[in-house]
């Protein structure tokens, strides 16, 4: 090996004639004194000039100053600049109006049955009764929500009541027409 190379493979290459300086402070932590001497002291060499070739003189930065930082007991950080959001409690749900607007909803889902058999009845009845009476507390109360529940719960009561009372109409009808027909002399005699 020859003297030029260092002992130590890994060891960074270090031109001759530029004087070893300790590595500058990490990030967000002041220099100590006498790194603060040493860089202030430190004389860089000029860069070697080639041919055609124009570099700048390597430009010496001012050594950082920076403030004492006190931190006394209890202290607290500086409120935002920025006004914060201030969000407001939820207001209360009316549970009529989600009464009437679930038995409404269901209401809907029974039309089939209603049709066939008129005993669900009773549920849209009561999604307009629940209706109603949400209607009358959310006029007293105008700090409830519900509304939008209500006016669900309504409306589809009384489609579904609206529904119910057509059919119980229809097979009133039905069953007179083919009662009417029974009586008639010969209507339905096989013989």
């Amino acid at each position: 090996m020859s003297s030029e190379h260092p002992a130590d493979p890994n060891a960074p290459y270090i031109p001759a004639g530029v004087p070893m300086t300790p590595p500058p402070p990490a990030a967000g932590y002041p220099p100590s004194e006498q790194q603060r001497e040493q860089y202030a002291a430190q004389q860089y060499p000029a860069a070697q000039q080639y041919p055609g070739q124009q570099y700048p003189a390597v430009q010496q930065y001012p050594v950082q100053q920076y403030p004492a930082v006190q931190q006394y007991p209890g202290q607290h950080y500086p409120a935002p600049a920025y006004p914060m959001q201030v969000y407001a409690a939820p207001r209360p749900r009316n549970g009529s109006a989600l009464a009437s607007m679930i038995l409404g909803l269901s209401g809907i889902l029974m039309i089939p049955f209603t049709m066939a058999f008129l005993v669900p009845i009773i549920v849209p009845i009561a999604a307009v009764v629940f209706g109603h009476v949400a209607h009358g507390q959310l006029k007293r109360n105008p700090t409830q929500t519900g509304n939008g529940m209500m006016l669900t719960g309504l409306i589809t009561g009384y489609i579904v009541l609206g529904m119910a009372v057509l059919m119980a109409i229809l097979i009133i009808v039905m069953l007179l027409i083919f009662g009417s027909l029974l009586s008639l002399p010969g209507f339905m005699n096989f013989s």
